[in-house]
């Protein structure tokens, strides 16, 4: 009989505990951090490429007649492709992600930051049970994983804006090196 009542105990526990579900959400939490350190070291490696090219430039617009197809071509593209690196590490990449979660039966998950967004109490935080906070930090740590793969992908692509920037700049010092 005692070995039927311990069978049962250990049929309920098959999931992972509140404790592990905590440690899984702040374990993606650092890891949207750590994504967001990258974004803003990459835009500030983009702001240096920049500061490159606005010091050397000029050195080559005192030459009389350097403008010409490839010049142009040249520095237009590094100048929109530059812009638009910006723009995406701003307006895309850096933006937190506030949306605000509803569950299944509508009401809001106590665990998300984006459910806090209006200065009013959350009636749901009186009204949790056990079980219904661990599907809700089970419904955050979703979330939180798809956050994480977005925050990763925005890094990759602007990444790939910062190696397109390098290109583009050297392409400029190669047109107006060319002009003779």
């Amino acid at each position: 009989m005692a070995d039927s009542i311990d069978s049962c105990d250990v049929d309920q526990e098959t999931g992972l505990s509140y404790e592990q579900r905590w440690q899984i959400i702040q374990h993606f939490t650092e890891w949207i951090k750590h994504g967001d350190s990258k974004i803003q070291t990459l835009l500030m490696v983009q702001a240096v490429i920049i500061a490159t090219y606005g010091v050397s430039v000029p050195v080559f617009f005192s030459k009389s007649g350097v403008w010409n197809f490839w010049t142009i071509f040249c520095n237009a593209a590094f100048v929109l492709v530059t812009l638009a690196s910006f723009i995406y590490g701003f307006f895309s990449a850096l933006q937190p992600y506030t949306k605000p979660y509803a569950g299944k039966d509508e009401n809001r998950n106590v665990f998300f930051y984006g459910s806090y967004s209006k200065d009013e109490l959350l009636f749901e935080l009186e009204n949790l049970n056990h079980k219904e906070q661990l599907q809700q930090l089970s419904a955050q740590i979703s979330v939180l994983g798809r956050v994480t793969k977005n925050k990763f992908r925005h890094v990759q692509n602007l990444q790939q804006f910062v190696v397109i920037s390098i290109i583009l700049l050297i392409s400029v010092y190669i047109s107006f090196s060319l002009v003779r």
